[in-house]
Parts: structure tokens; C-alpha cells; sequence
């Protein structure tokens, strides 16, 4: 039953995740960095009232692998900022599919240089049909260039990939961290909680029209953690 549930949640939190950037186009007022700040910074929050007796209970071996969980933390931190500041220079469609789809390239990369783990021909296979996939979508948003400009275009599928690099990056660490004994609930409380320190005090720059209307605090609020809700069965 557990692992129906969390196999639903996932389903439904991906729906969510993929769909992040449509909502936000919903709110034009509100910057990139707040949205990003305030979805990920309480979705920390939320991680860590819900998992407090895994974190008293893994205190120790979470102190004991501290580099990991901060190079874990700013991963987290930065996901968020790129991802939404590139589907701001992008666009949605071409912002959202490098984000999510350089992720397991990266992670790939990460295992294979770092863990030494060969790269199966099978996810190559793979890999080449998403990146046509992607180079087919950047090239026929004609429409999307020249709404928002070569360059701003760059920019964005550079903060993508960034975004997709931070998304590895995070994955990577609560892999190990789990694989040091570190319950999951506890892992990826202490990855979030520690981003959340950096992202909420931000929203005092970036938050001002957050909440200036219903809207701009459904996308925020509502879609934002709804993925958050999700994620968090899902573990």
C-alpha cells in the first residue's frame, strides 16, 4: 500500500514539477528568484516540522558528512533561481525541457566521474533521442526568439542546464548521504531545511509583489507546494 502511494505521489508531483513554469508565466509581476525562493525556501520548512524525529535521530551522522549536506544544500539553493530565471529568458517550453532533461545527463556524468559507474549503452541510446528532442524544440520556438532575443535565449538554456547541473547535484548527495545510513526523510530534510536558511530571508529583496495580488500568491503558494506535498509522500 506504502509503495502505491508513493508511486502516485511521485506521478502527481511530476505533473506538478513539469508544469511549474506554465503557472508562473501566470504571474508575470513576481520575479523568477522569489518564485524559486519561496517554493523550495518553505518546502524546506515543511521538510523539516515533518521530519524532526528523523533528523534528532540522524544528528550524528549528518554532522559527521556536513560537506556533503552543504554541497547538497546550495544545490538546492541555486535549482530553483536557474530554473525559473530561465524559463523568464527562454521561455517556458525551451526553459523547462533543458532543465529537466540535462538532469540525467548530469547525474551520469556525476556517478561515471566520480563513482567510477560505466554508462550503459542503452541510457546512451537514450540520452542521444532527448537531446534531439530538445534541440527540436529550441529550434522551432521561432516565435519564442524573437519575443525574447537571441541572447536572452542563451542566457536561459545556460540557466537551464545550470538548473539541471544543481538538480544532479542535490540527487546525487542524498544518494550518498542514504547510502551512509542516513534515513531519506532525514536527508532530504537537512538538504532543504539548509537551502531554506539562504532562500526565504532573500524574499525580503525579491518578494515585494508576491502577494500584491490572489494570483501571484496561488502560483507561488498553491503550485509551488502542492510538488512540495507530493514530494514529501513520495519519500
Amino acid at each position: 500500500m506504502n509503495h502505491t502511494i508513493a508511486t502516485i505521489a511521485v506521478l502527481v508531483a511530476s505533473v506538478f514539477w513539469g508544469t511549474t513554469g506554465t503557472a508562473a508565466s501566470f504571474a508575470p509581476d513576481i520575479s523568477p528568484f522569489a518564485i524559486g525562493a519561496f517554493a523550495m525556501g518553505f518546502g524546506g520548512v515543511l521538510l523539516c516540522l515533518t521530519s524532526i524525529k528523523q533528523l534528532i535521530n540522524n544528528a550524528s551522522t549528518l554532522r559527521k558528512h556536513y560537506p556533503l549536506t552543504l554541497l547538497g544544500s546550495a544545490c538546492v539553493a541555486i535549482y530553483p533561481l536557474a530554473f525559473y530565471t530561465s524559463m523568464n529568458s527562454a521561455g517556458v517550453a525551451i526553459g523547462t525541457v533543458v532543465s529537466i532533461a540535462s538532469a540525467p545527463l548530469f547525474t551520469v556524468l556525476l556517478e561515471y566521474l566520480i563513482e567510477k559507474k560505466p554508462i550503459a549503452t542503452r541510457w546512451l541510446v537514450s540520452f542521444c533521442f532527448g537531446a534531439i528532442g530538445i534541440g527540436l524544440i529550441a529550434l522551432g520556438k521561432e516565435h519564442n526568439l524573437a519575443a525574447k532575443g537571441l541572447f536572452s535565449q542563451n542566457i536561459g538554456i545556460l540557466l537551464g542546464l545550470i538548473a539541471g547541473l544543481t538538480y544532479a547535484g542535490y540527487s546525487w548527495v542524498a544518494k550518498r548521504l542514504i547510502s551512509y545510513g542516513i534515513h531519506s526523510r532525514a536527508t532530504m530534510a537537512s538538504l532543504f531545511g539548509g537551502a531554506a536558511c539562504v532562500l526565504l530571508p532573500s524574499l525580503l529583496i525579491t518578494g515585494d509583489a508576491l502577494f500584491a495580488t490572489a494570483t501571484n500568491t496561488s502560483v507561488g503558494a498553491l503550485h509551488g507546494h502542492s510538488t512540495d506535498v507530493f514530494r514529501l509522500l513520495a519519500i
